[in-house]
Formats: structure tokens, C-alpha cells, sequence
């Protein structure tokens, strides 16, 4: 999509690693790149940008719109200023929702108290999970790409996020 054939280009040899492996792999020269997902901030993100040897390349304008078409489990993101080092502007990009999922077989009393309970606790799952500071019912319902669970649909048109 944005015009990168790494299984073509004999220039490019991909690395299959984690977040973990990947950032000391960046640190010691051994990759050029890597694509981390993850929530903000993001402790290997923040690792590198001590370093003050990084580029945090923005997924923006046409491309980013190509791509959220296309893969509509992707939503438009900032990465607010100051996030990281040395990055004091904000950064457009591109994000995967955090998805519960649960089996069609979990009864629906169930799945209605649990994603009731997370936005009605909403403020204390943020504090303990700083990387989740984005949600909000605004985007509640962006970029889900699987049938909702009846018992998060019944939730979700109680208080008017889906009609």
C-alpha cells in the first residue's frame, strides 16, 4: 500500500521480532525500523527516543485514508505533543482499538455488566492504564470489525452509542 514490496526488494530484509527485541535491535544498529503496536506512551517508543536517535514517521493524508479504508480496524489517531523526547508536535498516525472479545456462547447478562462496568469505571481503568487515555464514548464503538457480542449491543444502544 504505501508502495513497499519488501518480499520484492532485494535491498530490504524484513525481521520478524517483538517490541522488546525489536527496540534493541534498532539501539544496537541491527535494524533500521520497526513498527511498534502499542497503546501511548509506549515504553520501548519512549526507550528510543533517549536516545534522541529516532524519527517517529507520521501515517497521514491520503495514504492514512487508503489505509483505514481498507482495513477498517484502523482509526485516525494524534499522538499528542510531547508524548516523547524530542517530538514536540503532534504526530498523525494511525491505531488499532482494543478489542474485548468474547464467545457467542457467554451469556449476554454477562458481556452487558462487564463492558457496562469498564465505561462506568472508565476514570480508574485509565489511571491504572495510562495507554488507554484515548477512550472515550465518542470512539467507543470506531474501527470494531467483528459483530458485537449481544450483551455489549445492548449496552452500547442503552446509552445511545449505537442506535
Amino acid at each position: 500500500m504505501a508502495g513497499l514490496d519488501y518480499k520484492k526488494r532485494q535491498d530490504l530484509k524484513p525481521v520478524y521480532a517483538d517490541a522488546t527485541n525489536s527496540a534493541d535491535q534498532i539501539k544496537d544498529g541491527h535494524i533500521n525500523w520497526a513498527h511498534f503496536p502499542l497503546g501511548i506512551p509506549g515504553s520501548r517508543v519512549i526507550d528510543l527516543a533517549l536516545t534522541g536517535k529516532i524519527d517517529i514517521l507520521p501515517i497521514e493524508g491520503e495514504f492514512r485514508e487508503k489505509l483505514l479504508s481498507k482495513h477498517p480496524y484502523y482509526i485516525p489517531f494524534t499522538i499528542p505533543a510531547g508524548t516523547y523526547k524530542g517530538f514536540d508536535e503532534p504526530i498523525e498516525t494511525a491505531a488499532c482499538v482494543i478489542t474485548f472479545v468474547a464467545d457467542e456462547s457467554i451469556d449476554e447478562e454477562i458481556v452487558y455488566q462487564m463492558t457496562k462496568t469498564l465505561w462506568e469505571k472508565l476514570d480508574a481503568v485509565q489511571q491504572i492504564t495510562k495507554g488507554l487515555s484515548w477512550m472515550n464514548l465518542n470512539n467507543a464503538y470506531d474501527g470494531i470489525g467483528i459483530p458485537l457480542h449481544p450483551g455489549a449491543e445492548k449496552y452500547y444502544k442503552e446509552i445511545g452509542v449505537i442506535k
